[in-house]
């Protein structure tokens, strides 16, 4: 067997193994014993607390990951120096949302102590943030209502020193943070930056909070995720490759919500109005030459308190923010998502900015500024969201669990295509169903009233039938609730590599293909 196949089997055996525990006391013990034996040198997996130089000391931690040499030992317990911390691990047997709070403010403590300032070699990329997780066997809640809360919780917390990096619940999954780019697909995971880091240079990245459906490999996503952050704590350290560890991990993610960073370089939530359902974007600029041929597209991208800057094609983009003032220069992030773009870091600018940028660049230069010709049309779809349970169930819960087994948009379309009968022709049996509803109630209203019908003698006279429209109305639901069951369904659970035509075959088939 392969080796990084091989450590990852090990740590998965690890997780197992802490799963199946029966003395709830044997936790932290077991889960410092299952991370020494993939930590080395020079780190430390112990129980204990931590304490900075000005005498502020955290709680008890089930589980401290520190620099050896640095430490304390009194009475046979740790104290380990806040510069030696490297990560610190709140454990528990079982999670509710009350000890999650405190869990929560417990990290958050032992993230906020004073630390020296760091030292660095150039070309070798450090940090010196303690990294903060909340470790649970289990939960008394869903995993997408522990990350809400997680959310909620950041909400009244600066990021860079109270923010949880990491919830896991070896039970079920974890809970962290993803990066994407404006215009990009979510690209791995997000580390905590280092405390020095420039302000000057506010990256132009969302964070994303995502959970993490892991099962088995629930272990090896939290100690992949924590070996990443021990090789940058300690250039040099004995550590196995965060990649092998994380070999036959599932990749599916659920978005939960998205930050940003302001021009201060705090991560703040990203407003509602950014998000791809409401967020109509701003239409792109072509630069072109003389001759009519595009050289580059520039677009910008309101943020939090200013804004950034997208161009996609071949011109550099520091070369064009010159034409806002040198000092923008130096703030054309190379960036490569997708190949061909470069992103501004966040800029306090504003769209007037940009249009002024565009002026200068076709004023100061041989080139022209065109806006893009491309149309499209934005065209209401319902008269209804999320509140209607037809919305949430059959549009947005689908269209969820679709990102999720899908994340590449090329690989989605067979399904879109199926899935958009099925959604159609739901939306007519359910617009067939409120006719129906609505010509008997209509019927039953005048009939009672006395408006169409009256008593002669011992019989019932109608004067009005709606039998003949009614018919017609059932006929038109009946046909299409069979088409979205018998062809719509296999349809789309073809492109989910599934046949369930023997559902609508006689019994012999039917029992055979069940």
């Amino acid at each position: 067997m392969p080796e990084h196949i091989s450590i990852s089997e090990d740590i998965r055996r690890a997780g197992r193994s802490l799963s199946s525990l029966r003395i709830a006391a044997d936790l932290s013990h077991s889960l410092n014993t299952a991370l020494q034996e993939f930590i080395g040198w020079p780190f430390k997996v112990e129980s204990g607390i931590a304490s900075d130089s000005e005498g502020n000391k955290t709680d008890e931690f089930g589980t401290l990951i520190y620099a050896s040499s640095e430490s304390l030992s009194s009475n046979g317990s740790v104290e380990a120096k806040a510069d030696s911390l490297a990560c610190v691990i709140d454990v528990s047997e079982n999670l509710s949302v009350e000890d999650f709070r405190l869990a929560y403010e417990r990290v958050a403590r032992a993230k906020s102590l004073k630390k020296s300032l760091p030292s660095h070699v150039p070309g070798v990329p450090t940090t010196t943030v303690t990294l903060g997780i909340i470790f649970s066997r289990d939960i008394t809640l869903l995993l997408e209502s522990l990350a809400d809360e997680l959310d909620r919780l950041n909400r009244q917390h600066p990021n860079d020193r109270a923010w949880v990096d990491m919830v896991v619940v070896l039970s079920k999954g974890v809970i962290n943070y993803a990066v994407q780019f404006p215009g990009g697909k979510v690209l791995g995971d997000y580390l905590p930056p280092a405390a020095d880091t420039s302000p000057e240079r506010v990256p132009p990245l969302y964070v994303v909070l995502v959970a993490k459906p892991t099962g088995d490999f629930t272990f090896n996503k939290m100690s992949a995720f924590v070996i990443a952050h021990l090789a940058i704590f300690s250039p040099g350290a004995k550590l196995p490759n965060f990649a092998h560890v994380l070999e036959g991990t599932p990749k599916e993610v659920l978005t939960i919500c998205g930050y940003q960073y302001n021009l201060s370089n705090r991560l703040v939530p990203v407003p509602r109005e950014f998000y791809n359902d409401r967020l109509l974007p701003q239409r792109p600029y072509l630069i072109q030459d003389g001759k009519g041929k595009t050289l580059s597209s520039l677009q910008f991208v309101p943020w939090q308190d200013g804004g950034v800057i997208i161009l996609r094609g071949k011109l550099p983009l520091e070369g064009l923010l010159v034409f806002l003032g040198k000092e923008f220069m130096s703030r054309a992030a190379k960036i490569n998502q997708p190949p061909d773009t470069q992103i501004s870091y966040v800029l306090p600018v504003t769209y007037a900015h940009f249009r002024e940028l565009l002026a200068r660049i076709r004023n100061q230069s041989n080139m022209t500024v065109i806006s893009d010709p491309t149309q499209f049309v934005v065209q209401k779809f319902a008269e209804e969201g999320s509140r209607s349970p037809f919305m949430a169930r059959i549009f947005m819960g689908v269209s969820r669990l679709r990102d999720v087994i899908f994340p590449d948009s090329k690989s989605r379309d067979p399904y879109d295509k199926a899935y958009e009968v099925v959604m159609m022709t739901l939306l007519n049996a359910r617009a067939s169903a409120t006719e129906i509803r609505a010509m008997v109630e209509k019927h039953i209203s005048a009939v009672n009233a006395g408006q169409i019908a009256r008593i002669q003698g011992p019989n019932i006279q109608v004067d009005e039938s709606v039998d003949k429209e009614l018919r017609k109305e059932f006929e038109n639901f009946m046909n299409l609730s069979v088409r979205v069951l018998k062809t719509g369904m296999q349809k789309v659970t073809e492109t989910l590599q599934a046949n369930i035509g023997f559902l609508f075959k006689k019994q012999q088939a039917f029992e055979k293909g069940l």
